[in-house]
């Protein structure tokens, strides 16, 4: 049996959290979907997945083997397209979703850098602060922030994506400056937050390993509505650095805390469909952007 294919079996079933989603996606049976894993789980002498009626959970070994194969088949792939030279010149329109604040400029330098070097690629950005369903609305790829991408797409990291607590300098003046968590955190139960309802989690802030609840002085769907209102001096609100790093709001706004990231953990992920996996110009994009990131 073919070891590779077991290994690509395997991230399908631990992907999907089905072997019965993996043998329709993979065009196998699911008996045959379940002899490439236990043959993979009897190789590698450790327990994969965990089977009941009802789900499958990956052990521990599992989840941390998944992480691995994931970048492994990753570069896999690429190797043997260039190799074979089965990519052919990226071209086309590329549709894509993103986050409102990703407007900044130095997104917009990396647009352009990508443009110059595969011309024939057109570009159509959709910024918006709710989440976009890539089928439903023919999108090549999305754009998203968080720690745990959705299993039911393909998921590449390009970066960290730290969130700090900021607020006006009038504000921190009238209700004093933080120096620790426990300031932090005593000056959000006493005053609140703006809040940003499109980020998951919002109304439990984890601060020095305490979920604390935040009452929002306001609360919305617009990161950028978030960040005008907090350089007006309204309240605490959660950025992401990158928003915060760029003008007006580097001078509007100052960190609180600048070394404590929350929620933590938090990266920016191009997510994907399957059946768009081989295309090139998704696939350039997004090699693209890892390069990008990772020379800024």
């Amino acid at each position: 049996m073919d070891r590779l294919q077991s290994m690509q079996v395997f991230r399908q079933v631990a992907e999907l959290r089905s072997f019965v989603k993996a043998a329709e996606k993979l065009g196998l049976s699911t008996a045959m979907v379940s002899k490439h894993v236990r043959r993979l789980e009897e190789q590698l002498g450790v327990r994969l997945l965990q089977r009941t009626s009802r789900r499958v959970s990956l052990t521990p070994e599992g989840q941390l083997y998944l992480e691995r194969l994931g970048d492994l088949l990753n570069e896999l792939e690429a190797l043997e397209a260039v190799l074979s030279r089965a990519a052919v010149q990226p071209r086309g329109l590329l549709r894509i979703a993103a986050p409102v604040w990703l407007h900044q400029r130095s997104f917009g330098e990396a647009l352009a850098a990508y443009r110059l070097r595969y011309p024939e690629v057109l570009i159509d950005l959709q910024l918006s602060d709710r989440l976009q369903d890539l089928v439903e609305e023919s999108l090549d790829l999305a754009l998203r922030v968080t720690s745990s991408p959705h299993e039911s797409l393909i998921a590449r990291k390009l970066t960290p994506m730290p969130f700090r607590v900021v607020a006006s300098p009038d504000y921190l003046a009238k209700w004093g400056r933080p120096t620790s968590p426990e300031q932090l955190a005593k000056l959000i139960t006493e005053q609140g937050m703006i809040v940003n309802t499109s980020v998951r989690g919002w109304q439990h802030l984890p601060i020095k390993g305490l979920n604390l609840e935040v009452t929002p002085v306001l609360q919305t769907n617009s990161t950028n509505l978030v960040a005008q209102a907090a350089a007006a001096g309204m309240g605490l609100a959660l950025l992401p650095e990158v928003l915060i790093a760029e003008a007006p709001l580097n001078t509007a706004l100052e960190r609180v805390l600048p070394d404590l990231s929350l929620p933590a953990e938090l990266s920016l992920y191009a997510v994907y469909t399957s059946r768009r996996q081989q295309s090139p110009k998704v696939r350039s994009f997004i090699d693209f952007l890892v390069e990008w990131y990772r020379l800024s």
